[in-house]
């Protein structure tokens, strides 16, 4: 494609590595649309999945033309075909003439790419997680299913709270799974991300003084600053406090920084980084 931008994809797209796909955001003159290459790619898993999609939309809005996704290996293919990421406006998925592209059924293992707006859509995502939950954990009691539910519930309303210039008017892709280890235990991975104005932005609403996006993350989670008027903020704190059962992590990214907290650690990384990431994206790694 003519004045296209192709970016290859790393194998493992992490919150660090994602700011290859926005340097193309700065250094723009005469790019028309952007392609990712997907070449280098064996496995995807919701981390990665959420931070592919956002940057996506934002370069599609950017550009005004669907981002290409392009040389996707046929078992990742099918994922993609799992996840829903065809109904995707601002994505254009390159397949080999070959490939047959399938129909799914419901999949108990994981929860597909949904793209959540109101509290309506909030409230069926969470019902369909939960009843996904009790068919992975059935011997598990509530508390998991609590924990995690807290996890999701919070963060969605965040996302949806803060992430438009006009406050609860915000939307986030939301997508869970979950992944059976070799030594018995179970992981799940939550991701939610959107590409509205960022923690930053948010909180210098209520709080002008907040000095830029590592700070709004720190504050934010360890001690419950929000941007909303009147108070508030406390999501962030039940966030953390439900990855403590859980053997859980929690990275965020927003803007031109990225929070990591181990569950138990009394105290989180900060990492900076040179380009800024659109809006907030959160995974949380949960071992049950």
């Amino acid at each position: 494609m003519d004045n296209c931008y192709t970016i290859k994809l790393p194998d493992n797209l992490s919150m660090e590595s994602v700011d290859e796909l926005y340097r193309v955001a700065i250094m723009s003159q005469g790019v028309y649309g952007v392609i990712f290459d997907f070449t280098n790619v064996s496995f995807v898993t919701p981390h990665n999945l959420i931070l592919i999609v956002t940057a996506s939309r934002y370069l599609s809005d950017r550009y005004n033309r669907a981002v290409v996704w392009k040389q996707i290996r046929p078992k990742i293919l099918g994922y993609m075909d799992r996840m829903n990421i065809n109904e995707l406006d601002f994505i254009s998925i390159e397949r080999p003439s070959i490939f047959k592209r399938h129909s799914y059924e419901k999949s108990d293992a994981l929860v597909e790419l949904s793209v959540i707006k109101d509290m309506q859509q909030i409230g069926s995502a969470i019902r369909q997680t939960r009843d996904v939950l009790t068919r992975w954990f059935p011997d598990s009691g509530n508390s998991c299913k609590l924990h995690l539910s807290t996890l999701i519930k919070e963060t969605v309303e965040n996302s949806i709270e803060h992430s438009s210039a006009e406050p609860s008017n915000g939307f986030c892709y939301y997508v869970l799974q979950k992944y059976g280890h070799a030594d018995g235990t179970t992981e799940v991975q939550i991701a939610v991300g959107d590409t509205g104005v960022g923690m930053l932005a948010s909180q210098r609403r209520v709080h002008p003084s907040t000095k830029n996006d590592a700070e709004a993350l720190l504050e934010a989670v360890w001690n419950g600053r929000s941007g909303r008027e009147g108070g508030g903020g406390m999501g962030y704190i039940n966030i953390k406090e439900s990855l403590a059962p859980l053997h859980g992590k929690v990275y965020i990214r927003s803007g031109r920084a990225h929070l990591e907290h181990i569950a138990g650690d009394s105290y989180a990384r900060i990492f900076r980084h040179s380009y800024s990431c659109p809006g907030t994206q959160i995974v949380f790694q949960c071992r049950a």
